[in-house]
């Protein structure tokens, strides 16, 4: 099954091999998430 990596737009880069979330079979995993805007409110 191919997979896909998603990095949003303007975060940084992974300081670990780590990635916020992976896209595979039309699933998409994340890690570390939590409920802000682009903005920082939560």
């Amino acid at each position: 099954m191919p997979k896909s990596v998603i990095i949003p737009a303007g975060s940084s880069a992974p300081l670990a091999p780590f990635v916020p979330g992976t896209l595979a079979d039309g699933v998409v995993y994340v890690s570390g998430t939590l409920a802000f805007d682009q903005h920082n409110n939560g």
